[in-house]
């Protein structure tokens, strides 16, 4: 689950914006970076828990994977 489909899950990005007192560009920048920063994490963990957390963690750790660097052999 990427971040857009995250915070539309837990009732879109207007109302968490008024919810932690934010503005909706700072939301929306979390959409266009798919990233949302570490400290607002903790926040919306507690305020939003359930499994939609577990499929955007599998979401983020897919994206690390692939953009790792391929291995290539030794000569």
């Amino acid at each position: 689950m990427d971040t857009k489909a995250l915070l539309k899950k837990m009732g879109g990005q207007a109302k968490l914006a008024r919810e932690f007192g934010i503005t909706e560009s700072a939301v929306s920048q979390w959409v266009s970076n798919d990233e949302i920063p570490k400290p607002w994490q903790k926040y919306l963990r507690l305020a939003h828990p359930g499994p939609h957390w577990d499929v955007y963690d599998e979401h983020k750790a897919q994206a690390v994977r692939s953009s790792a660097p391929t291995p290539q052999p030794n000569p």
